[in-house]
């Protein structure tokens, strides 16, 4: 099977089923926290196209119902085509009112409990092409994502027992298919494998398969799996925790989970994307804020809406960082849109109670058009844009990620920063084979031919002719009326 032939098809599905960006890269269970700020952006139940929305929907099985995870669809990208194996729906409209009922899926009832138009549907041309190929392994592997999926809103929505029959559909399904798919996987797709083998070692845990789980697990982060705080806190893992030794499992999957996260981090970087951008506003406290007046710090921009979802549980992390990294010169800018109001002001207010109630630490303004228009190919609710010390983009992140991720992102740029010059010259280390060390306070004996140094504080002599010295460079922070966000 051709591995680009399996990329494509499998994002076409997680595409339609979670209705997000391919750009999202976070796996996060949903939020539990109550909606904040107003009531949710209005969008079409299944128009839910921008970027955050995958997080939730390929991620843990939450313990408790979540917020909806619908996000605008006004920055949403374009609706990508359906998979093949279509039903004929053609052939369907037309049956007579006598016709025998279709047999039910072997899945229909946990679907469609799930209450989502477009998952019910994808599933429908899924088991449809399997009727006629049982054996396509990428049909197979797209119904594992599709259960995934339903567990994850039937969770969200309350109905946990028929969530973990999903979970437990899904996980059954993967290992039949599994040694099918093309090694080594095609990028992303282990991501989501990863989502399907943990929740797969939730279940068992459950059942009371300790052992099993902890096997599981081990698959689930030999496929890329990061979330370390649910490894230690997540109650459905209370079995598999009391296992003796699973401390020493968790410090080796803690190493593991953080060497990959700086090679993650580093990679972003290295990529380079970086684009001209620049804002000058009145934050909601009434103070102007620039990009320019913060030259000197790593800057987060975060452009986000209190009624996104992800962008609200994205909020703690952000808080927790300008409080830990604050000091060190970062700056976390939120610029928020489509907020809910009639008015410009009462949008404002939105923001305002949003900002008190979870004690946000960092200043927040109205985003405009025209700053929006500066982000390149415009995805979704998150964008995160990670500035250097000099005003220049170096990421763009879309969705909800990972506290530790975005940090490491932040602590490279940093360190970055506090990097001492490269151009310095660096003197060799003298050979020192034949020459016995000195007694302790005896100066070291002077190179025949040198001339004795200088008294300290008494500058060289100055060659005669020679044009005056230039001014040496001390680098810090560029000028304030340099141009900020430039390539």
């Amino acid at each position: 099977m051709c591995r680009v032939a399996l990329t494509c098809f499998y994002l076409c599905a997680v595409l339609l089923v979670s209705g997000c960006s391919p750009s999202t890269t976070s796996e996060k269970k949903p939020s539990t926290s109550p909606p904040a700020g107003g009531a949710p952006a209005p969008v079409a139940d299944d128009a839910v196209k921008s970027g955050p929305a995958a997080a939730p929907e390929s991620g843990k099985l939450p313990a408790q119902p979540a917020a909806a995870t619908k996000t605008s669809a006004e920055s949403a990208t374009p609706e990508p085509s359906a998979p093949p194996a279509q039903p004929d729906m053609a052939a369907a409209d037309s049956a007579t009112p006598d016709a025998a009922p279709a047999p039910k899926l072997p899945y229909e009832d946990l679907v469609s409990a799930a209450g989502n138009r477009q998952l019910d549907n994808l599933y429908r041309q899924t088991e449809t092409g399997l009727s006629t190929d049982p054996s396509n392994p990428q049909l197979r592997l797209q119904r594992v994502f599709i259960l995934n999926n339903a567990a994850m809103r039937l969770i969200g929505q309350g109905d946990r027992d028929r969530g973990l029959q999903a979970s437990r559909a899904a996980f059954e399904q993967v290992q039949s298919v599994l040694p099918e798919l093309p090694q080594p996987l095609p990028e992303g797709l282990g991501g989501l494998l990863a989502m399907v083998f943990y929740n797969g070692a939730c279940v068992q845990s459950l059942d009371g398969k300790a052992e099993d789980a902890l096997g599981t697990l081990q698959k689930a982060l030999d496929f890329g799996f990061d979330d370390l705080n649910m490894l230690r806190d997540d109650a459905d893992l209370a079995a598999v925790r009391a296992l003796p030794g699973y401390d020493q499992h968790l410090e080796t999957w803690a190493n593991t989970i953080r060497q990959r996260i700086v090679e993650r981090a580093q990679a972003t970087l290295a990529a380079g994307e970086t684009f001209p951008f620049d804002f000058s506003l009145t934050d909601l406290g009434g103070q102007p804020i620039s990009l320019s007046s913060l030259l000197g710090k790593v800057v987060i921009v975060d452009i986000w809406g209190t009624w996104c979802p992800p962008c609200r549980e994205e909020i703690p992390s952000f808080i927790q960082m300008q409080t830990e990294l604050g000091p060190q010169g970062l700056q976390i800018v939120g610029l928020n849109y489509q907020e809910q109001g009639e008015t410009e002001e009462e949008k404002a207010e939105t923001v305002r109670k949003f900002i008190e109630e979870f004690g946000i630490n960092y200043p927040c303004a109205m985003g405009t058009d025209e700053i929006q228009q500066q982000v390149p190919n415009f995805e979704g609710f998150p964008t995160t844009l990670f500035i250097d010390r000099s005003g220049r983009v170096r990421a763009k992140l879309v969705g909800l990620h990972d506290k530790t991720y975005l940090q490491t992102l932040v602590e490279l740029l940093l360190a970055e920063a506090l990097a001492p010059p490269t151009d310095a010259a660096v003197a060799p280390p003298a050979d020192t084979s034949a020459t016995p060390p000195a007694a302790p306070g005896t100066p070291p004996p002077a190179d025949p031919g040198t001339p004795p140094p200088a008294d300290p504080g008494t500058p060289p002599p100055a060659d005669p002719g020679a044009p005056p010295p230039a001014p040496a460079e001390t680098g810090g922070t560029p000028p304030a009326d340099s141009a900020p966000g430039g390539v």
